[in-house]
């Protein structure tokens, strides 16, 4: 059986970790990480982003290379198109357009 691999981040408000999971629901790498979300979007994102890519490069190297990326994070929120609507956790977070923003810099179909 082949697995199908993806990359998971969930996002909080004192703390995000972004995993390489895979179809049967079992973690095989995991960073773990403060969010700072008092910094804002714009430099949460980037170490975000960062990170998400650097496990997603070392599984790729280990012949683990995600089909795509799954994202948990509070509300409100609008699922079918990405929108991160100011949670209270996540200052700073007004109106970001997540799913698309993760696409791009990552290159994967994603699901928030």
């Amino acid at each position: 059986m082949i697995n199908m691999y993806i990359l998971g981040l969930d996002i909080g408000g004192t703390k995000t970790a972004a995993v390489l999971g895979d179809d049967e629901g079992h973690i095989l790498e995991r960073d773990v990480f403060p969010t700072n979300a008092a910094r804002g979007f714009e430099a949460t994102f980037q170490e975000l982003a960062a990170r998400a890519e650097a496990l997603r490069t070392q599984a790729a190297h280990d012949g683990r290379e995600p089909r795509a990326t799954s994202v948990s994070v509070g509300g409100p929120l609008d699922i079918e198109r990405g929108i991160i609507y100011s949670p209270p956790n996540l200052p700073g977070w007004d109106s970001v357009p997540l799913k698309s923003l993760l696409e791009e810099r990552l290159g994967l179909p994603c699901h928030v």
